[in-house]
């Protein structure tokens, strides 16, 4: 066989997964080039392909009554340029352009040898079945620098006046923009007109935002000619509004595919392998299900959103790594270079400890895909663990120094710099480690375990945890191999001679090992269960979130209700009149309120078809000109479920008091000054009781009130 039919039978993964990556060639999406930023080869249904497409269709059959402007808008990575792409093409069949239209818009959109790219693309169709003209003008990136002196805003504004009073009826104009270029445009039309266009822009950075009471986005209030689509808004984690599987899934589905991978234990470092290993644990059961429900999870917990080049990143750092350090490790593969790892622990023996041998086998661990994922290790520890480790005289140890280094160097390897702070805030928002001891995570297919009673194991000796898991086979062979290892070493470290000679230095390195074996355990079992921190808060919350149909007013309307206790007080409102929102409270003594009735809150409907649906919901407070929208955020949502299972109001968290404030203060000013609400009203003065009550035209003193 020759060595290039050798290469053509080689799995294509995980060495294949490494140009997923935002930061390689194959992750980012080159218009019109097939083998680029397309990992799946198929195109990623999305309701906004959907809608695109039926809207190639209505320009075709019904021009008149559809919009020709359309403004996608959105950042880096949201899949503006598939968009592009798939609606030029799906354009060309519904207008019967045969070809033309793609390869004339191709040539202006794909630069070449001297040739720069075109910020607009341009071309014109003749519908073969009516006699209308259609010019179309494509901006793929409105973002781009432009060639020309005037900036791109300038550029922008003068486009969108072209297309709205300037060209022939029957012009299709279609471009994407990023938030920053258009709140750009709308500064430069306010300056310099014209005042038409300013009052479009106004309109579309209206309808693109993701607040509550933004307006309709196809087609624009007031503006039937002009449709905009917000690409940052709809989660790529659950399925999409019209039926099809979120667009995560079937990528992950991809990466996981069996012909493309070898049999796990097969590859050059066997067993070991923690990417092997990774693709093995994640095609099990409901672990990939379970695994992107985490990440759905944080996308709820902190309002932020993985877009495809940010999922598509986080997939290949996961099952392929980062290309080693050193000197020609950018050529191995990802199972030669764990395999390098192997070998390199093995090699530990009869040798001193450093950093690479010594933490061999703990980087072989940490690559494992729920390790990477929550990769944050107590790094500050280090230094006291390696005073400890000199004191108790075991600096020829290589498992107490690997421990050492690997805390040192802060745990697994760092991850590209665009998923970097999304996994940050993954590990400190949902970390398995300090996920509820009461919850319950699977460890066989039948059977599961209180997260305090593997704590209870662990916690008295670590070889007492690895034992209880090891006959259920939920840890991975190199997990169990180190498990194995700290045992030894905890064990030792409870022998008489050595406890004698430094109790407590062997104390605490007993408390490092330990505590590193219970994150290990936890992370492993509470990932691949979907069980971290808040889970049951987040489970419920996603479904407050995510539940559109007939059903949803239940758990909706009952949040509604407990932020409306925590509003008001009992059955009355309190409006502060000595201090405004942002200063400290006034001394008891010098407090002046108005105590109104309660203020009611009510669900806000956003189940419309004309925006994509947020993951954010918001509630309705007050009412007519009285009337305040707040977010139903999931601090929010924490604080009201930890309140009704007897939290202290005085231990909410500072944003969720701040949120409350404001909500107050907001709702006071109208309050103050309708007529009708003083009528109902009754003004508290201080400690000694003294109210004034409003009655007709005069108000009365009340006195002695207890």
């Amino acid at each position: 066989m020759t060595e290039d039919a050798s290469k053509a039978n080689e799995p294509a993964f995980p060495a294949g997964l490494r140009d997923w990556s935002g930061n390689q060639a194959g992750g980012v999406r080159r218009l019109f080039e097939a083998g680029s930023g397309r990992p799946t080869r198929d195109v990623l249904q999305t309701h906004l392909l959907r809608r695109l497409h039926a809207w190639t269709q209505a320009i075709a059959s019904r021009p008149d009554k559809t919009p020709g402007i359309v403004l996608l808008v959105g950042g880096p990575g949201n899949g503006k340029t598939e968009a592009i792409e798939s609606t030029i093409e799906w354009l060309d069949h519904e207008l019967g352009s045969g070809g033309t239209l793609v390869a004339t818009l191709r040539e202006q959109l794909q630069p070449g040898g001297a040739k720069a790219l075109q910020r607009v693309a341009r071309a014109s169709v003749l519908a073969p079945t009516s006699t209308r003209k259609h010019n179309i003008s494509i901006v793929q990136d409105a973002s781009l620098e432009p060639n020309s002196h005037s900036s791109r805003a300038a550029l922008l504004v003068q486009e969108l006046a072209d297309a709205l009073h300037g060209a022939p009826e029957g012009d299709i104009y279609l471009s994407c923009v990023n938030r920053g270029v258009l709140d750009d445009a709308m500064v430069h039309a306010t300056d310099q007109g014209p005042a038409d266009i300013q009052a479009l822009l106004a309109a579309t950075i209206r309808a693109v935002a993701q607040g509550a009471g933004a307006e309709a986005c196809w087609p624009l209030q007031a503006y039937p000619s002009v449709a905009v689509w917000p690409m940052d808004i709809e989660s790529l984690l659950v399925k999409t509004r019209d039926g099809d599987p979120a667009p995560a899934l079937t990528i992950l589905a991809k990466a996981l595919d069996a012909d493309s991978w070898p049999t796990y234990g097969q590859c050059e470092a066997k067993n070991l392998c923690p990417f092997c290993r990774s693709r093995q644990v994640l095609s099990t059961g409901d672990t990939a299900s379970n695994f992107l429900t985490v990440l759905r999870w944080h996308e709820l917990a902190t309002a932020k959103r993985w877009t495809f080049r940010d999922f598509f990143t986080l997939v290949s750092f996961l099952l392929s790594g980062q290309a080693a350090e050193g000197a020609g490790a950018s050529n191995l593969s990802p199972c030669q270079w764990a395999a390098k790892l192997v070998d390199l622990d093995q090699s530990r023996q009869g040798s001193k400890p450093d950093s690479k041998r010594s933490t061999a086998i703990y980087t072989l661990v940490a690559h494992q895909y729920q390790h990477q994922l929550f990769g944050s290790w107590n790094k500050r520890s280090a230094r006291r663990l390696h005073e400890d480790i000199k004191e108790v005289g075991l600096v020829h140890d290589h498992v107490a120094m690997g421990l050492y280094y690997f805390l040192r160097a802060g745990g697994t390897s760092k991850p590209p710099s665009m998923i970097e702070g999304l996994l940050e805030g993954l590990c400190d928002s949902l970390d398995p480690a300090l996920a509820d001891p009461a919850d319950q995570v699977q460890i066989n297919a039948s059977e599961r375990v209180r997260l305090r009673d593997l704590d209870a194991y662990l916690s008295q000796s670590v070889r007492a945890g690895r034992d209880a898991l090891v006959k259920h086979r939920c840890m991975s062979p190199a997990e169990v191999e180190l498990l194995g290892r700290l045992a030894d070493l905890d064990r030792e470290l409870s022998t008489p001679a050595l406890r004698r000679r430094r109790p407590d230095a062997a104390t605490r390195i007993q408390h490092a090992l330990r505590d590193f074996a219970s994150r290990l355990v936890r992370r492993t079992l509470g990932t691949r269960s979907a069980v971290t921190r808040d889970a049951m808060l987040l489970k419920r919350f996603r479904g407050i979130a995510e539940d559109r149909g007939a059903s949803q007013g239940d758990a909706l309307l009952r949040a509604a209700r407990d932020v409306q206790r925590l509003l008001n007080n009992g059955e009355k409102f309190e409006v502060p009149l000595t201090t405004t929102f942002g200063q400290p409270a006034a001394p008891v003594a010098l407090r002046a309120s108005l105590v109104t009735s309660k203020q009611s809150i009510r669900p806000l409907d956003d189940d419309t078809e004309d925006r994509p649906w947020s993951s954010t919901r918001y509630l309705k407070v007050g009412k007519g000109q009285r009337e305040h929208a707040i977010a139903l955020t999931f601090e929010l949502y924490r604080a009201i479920e930890l309140i009704s299972a007897g939290l202290s109001r005085a231990s909410l968290p500072r944003e969720v008091n701040a949120l409350i404030d404001a909500t107050k203060a907001t709702l006071s000013g109208p309050i103050v000054r309708d007529e009708d609400s003083l009528a109902d009203s009754i003004m508290d003065l201080g400690v000694a009781g003294l109210q004034i009550e409003m009655m007709g035209s005069r108000f009365l003193t009340i006195e002695g009130r207890e």
